[in-house]
């Protein structure tokens, strides 16, 4: 029998850092976990416990709150309410057959390359960014204090079509210029 090690699932949320911390990885490392991170704008497709597994549960519990509210007609479900019509909900709905079919529908395990095409993930490109340029420390020139700035040309300015566009920090910016406030 082959052993696998566990893994944990982790996604980026439109490619933020948040969840790949030094840390996290770390901690993954030393007790075995593999990370798998999903791409951005794809995780509605890949993400195994949403396809099978939570819709399910969410039907069960939109049901379970239907007889709640039958069984106590005019009265409103409180916090105290929810643990109750959950539990009924999860009692009736979760399998663990329902998660395995989760990670297999999305070729997750086993690993199944077929499940998806590359058109699947056209969306995540649109979030891909170039890597920002960084001049090497010998081209910085010292610059005295009180020295204008180097002039601008028409070549040197970009043309906008529209100000959706412009970054959002620019829009700002632009703005708040508008209102006597500079940044």
């Amino acid at each position: 029998m082959v052993r696998v090690a566990p893994f944990f699932l982790t996604h980026s949320v439109d490619g933020h850092h948040s969840h790949k911390t030094l840390s996290a990885i770390t901690f993954a490392r030393d007790n075995g976990l593999h990370l798998l991170t999903l791409p951005p704008h794809c995780t509605h497709r890949m993400q195994p416990l949403d396809r099978t597994y939570f819709k399910s549960l969410k039907s069960g519990y939109n049901t379970a709150s239907d007889g709640w509210m039958v069984a106590h007609p005019g009265k409103r479900i409180s916090f105290y309410d929810m643990a109750g019509i959950f539990g009924t909900a999860f009692l009736r709905t979760t399998m663990p057959d329902k998660a395995i079919q989760g990670f297999k529908c999305t070729g997750l395990w086993p690993f199944d390359p077929t499940v998806f095409t590359d058109d699947d993930f056209t969306a995540a490109v649109v979030t891909e960014e170039a890597q920002p340029v960084t001049p090497a420390v010998a081209d910085l020139q010292p610059v005295a204090a009180g020295t204008p700035p180097p002039p601008v040309s028409d070549a040197d300015l970009q043309p906008v079509a529209a100000l959706s566009d412009v970054p959002p920090s620019v829009q700002l910016n632009v703005e708040e210029q508008g209102r006597g406030l500079t940044y």
